[in-house]
């Protein structure tokens, strides 16, 4: 995929609130209805950064991540990330 090393990716929400890629993009706008945009860089080896990759724990806390599947996070007006917690395949938080 040929895209810029910095820009925007465009996410839209389903139902169950889950954001889905849609498209990448230079700039913040435009957005269609239920889109977010997340600003990304691009990284080593052409993976997308959005700046929420990491979580980090308490030690002796990690069997109760492990059950990791999604991410929850709060988005501002520029597109910053900010992972705000983490839930299991049922979407219950961590």
């Amino acid at each position: 995929m040929n895209i810029p090393k910095r820009g925007y990716c465009i996410v839209k929400l389903d139902k169950d609130g889950i954001g889905h890629w849609e498209r990448f993009q230079r700039e913040v706008l435009p957005l269609e209805k239920g889109e977010y945009a997340l600003n990304y860089t691009m990284g080593n080896f052409s993976n997308i950064n959005i700046g929420a990759e990491s979580f980090f724990f308490e030690e002796g806390q990690a069997e109760r991540y492990e059950k990791a599947a999604y991410g929850g996070l709060r988005i501002d007006g520029k597109g910053n990330s900010l992972l705000i917690g983490l839930y299991d395949s049922d979407k219950k938080e961590l």
